[in-house]
């Protein structure tokens, strides 16, 4: 079974668009660093060969949280410092909402500037109040106030901000930041967008995942050719006008993929890109097939908002980095792929309510080992892989065939023991659940 999570595909040039607004120039994607984590503070990276300086909270990887605790009116700044190589016609901010219903964005401005330091030329355009919510990831679009900003310049993007909250870190998260070339009305130009697919999950490999690209020809003498790479099958007949493409990306294997269509009129091209992470997992998310413990890890807090069910044994409850602590909490409880797993475990926050009441171990001693089903967002928790907001959970009480009532060595015998079911055999004895007590 296949499926494809987190599809986000940079929008396609349609010719509703605006003439002035030409190919995805440049992508300020995540700046992950996993060393820094105030959100007062500052760093410098390096992103597809600019330099920038970056505030935030970094842990989080696929974006940058933009926050702090305890702030009225403060700004954040995420500076570059190298100049823009081209003319811009728009600017895309991608983001995944914010962190808390009570953190606020009280403003974004993109500020230019001819130099470095930001004292020639400035000129600013200022997004009021944005609608943000939390979790719920969105585009906010900027354009200039003229046709263009003019190539050479700096960017900087100011983040008004307020958390009055004096104990916890809110924020709002930012995936990328796209910059659109300027397309000159009256120059030949070929207009297509990259696609980016993000995480794809498929349970069998290899993979075949189908897209449309919608290509814009412009001043131009003659039809639009194209050259894929090797990993794509693209079909479809392009005119001088352009016209659209059928585009099937090849996956044999895991990994990243970044594949080429060149599409050409005379001396005039244009280079699509499209990239996907393509990971192979056990389940699919459903509850029929749920993702594995190594699946949640595997697909690393990538696949957005979308709530996927997760299966795995109760082990405990959860620290930093994927550990099982030393004492228990009611508030959250870790799953592994095995009942003694220690390591690598999944974190699953617990919603006050029914569903921790139920699921706790710290008032459910007895279900320590037991396997579980858990519905919730994928998203980092505890600065690790983890499950949260949680709205549905199953217990799974089916027997694995390794503890069926067949005879293997002796004959697997069910019985109550302090008013429990339990399975023996072999001298071992497992809970319902089929995880063993001892």
């Amino acid at each position: 079974m296949k499926k494809i999570f987190s599809l986000f595909a940079a929008v396609l040039f349609a010719s509703s668009m605006m003439a002035a607004v030409g190919n995805l120039y440049y992508t300020f994607a995540t700046a992950y660093n996993s060393s820094n984590t105030s959100y007062a503070n500052v760093y410098d990276v390096t992103i597809s060969g600019m330099d920038w300086s970056v505030p935030g909270n970094q842990k989080q990887e696929g974006f940058v949280r933009i926050g702090g605790k305890n702030i009225d009116g403060v700004d954040r700044i995420i500076t570059a410092k190298t100049a823009m190589g081209d003319a811009i016609a728009k600017i895309e901010l991608n983001h995944k909402g914010l962190s808390s219903a009570a953190f606020v964005v009280n403003s974004i401005s993109v500020v230019t500037a001819t130099d470095a330091n930001f004292t020639t030329g400035l000129d600013t355009v200022k997004l009021n109040a944005p609608s943000l919510s939390k979790q719920t990831a969105g585009t906010l679009e900027f354009l200039p106030k003229n046709e263009k900003w003019n190539s050479g310049v700096y960017y900087k993007f100011l983040f008004n901000v307020t958390n009055t909250n004096t104990s916890s870190n809110y924020g709002f998260d930012v995936a990328s930041i796209k910059f659109y070339s300027f397309q000159d009305a009256n120059a030949a130009a070929i207009s297509a967008s990259n696609v980016e697919l993000g995480i794809v999950a498929t349970t069998s490999l290899p993979l075949d995942s189908t897209i449309n690209v919608e290509v814009t020809g412009s001043n131009l003498e003659g039809a639009i050719t194209y050259e894929p790479s090797a990993n794509l099958v693209v079909t479809g007949a392009l005119t001088a006008a352009g016209g659209t493409l059928n585009v099937t990306l090849n996956a044999a294997a895991e990994g990243e993929y970044d594949e080429t269509i060149v599409l050409s009129s005379g001396t005039t091209q244009q280079t699509v890109h499209v990239t996907a992470t393509i990971v192979n997992t056990v389940g699919d998310g459903t509850k029929n097939s749920p993702f594995t413990v190594a699946d949640v890890v595997k697909l690393n807090n990538q696949i957005g908002m979308e709530k996927y069910w997760v299966v795995g044994y109760i082990v405990g409850c959860a620290t930093n980095s994927g550990l099982v602590a030393e004492s228990n909490v009611a508030t959250n409880i870790a799953l592994g792929d095995a009942a003694d797993q220690t390591e690598d475990v999944v974190p699953v926050e617990l919603p006050s309510g029914d569903i921790r009441t139920a699921l706790n171990i710290v008032d459910n001693a007895s279900n320590l080992g037991q396997k579980v089903k858990v519905h919730g967002q994928l998203i980092a928790y505890f600065s690790f892989k983890g499950v949260k907001a949680l709205d549905d959970y199953e217990f799974v009480t089916d027997v694995p065939d390794a503890i069926d009532n067949t005879v293997v060595e002796g004959k697997a015998v069910k019985r109550i023991v302090n008013g429990q079911l339990v399975i023996e055999k072999n001298g071992v004895i497992y809970n319902a659940q089929g995880a063993m007590v001892r």
